[in-house]
């Protein structure tokens, strides 16, 4: 089944600075929002090693956090670090490493939806073409018709010759 996009895509980005790397859990991919407690942990350990910072491990278990929990928290922008009793810190490290893997799938998304409207544009600009083509030529050979239509009455009806 063809995509038709015919509106632009947008790239949605989320603030990460300084500029993280993108992680995923084992056997996961990019969409955050499918990631439960147990992924979340597996992905904070790439960047918040559990035997340097055990208390961050025990607010995630206490308060559940899980992908679709890290993804508003992200999006919503709101300062929540203080509900979760978590430093700043820590909480800004989280938020930054998520917005790295929401931008980059993202990305993805959005150059595949940019491909999938460029080429719903070159198709609607070939069919244009096309058309307007078929339009000309049906007007030449109406014209080249009515050309040969009057040649033929010409003949048929030679004009008299006045003495």
């Amino acid at each position: 089944m063809q995509v038709v996009r015919y509106r632009k895509p947008k790239l949605v980005q989320y603030t990460t600075r300084p500029e993280a790397e993108v992680f995923t859990p084992p056997g996961r991919d990019l969409d955050i929002r499918k990631w439960d407690r147990i992924d979340t942990d597996l992905w904070m350990a790439c960047f918040l090693r559990p035997d340097q910072h055990p208390e961050v491990y025990l607010v995630n278990s206490k308060h559940h956090l899980d992908g679709e929990s890290l993804y508003w928290m992200t999006v919503e922008g709101k300062d929540r670090h203080e509900e979760l009793s978590i430093s700043k810190d820590y909480y800004e490290t989280i938020l930054r490493f998520a917005a790295a893997v929401i931008n980059e799938r993202n990305k993805l998304k959005y150059n595949l939806e940019m491909r999938e409207w460029i080429q719903t544009r070159t198709k609607e600009k070939e069919q244009r073409l096309a058309r307007e083509k078929r339009e000309e030529e049906e007007e030449q050979a109406q014209m080249e018709q009515n050309e040969q239509q009057e040649q033929n009455e010409q003949q048929v009806d030679p004009v008299p010759e006045q003495n």
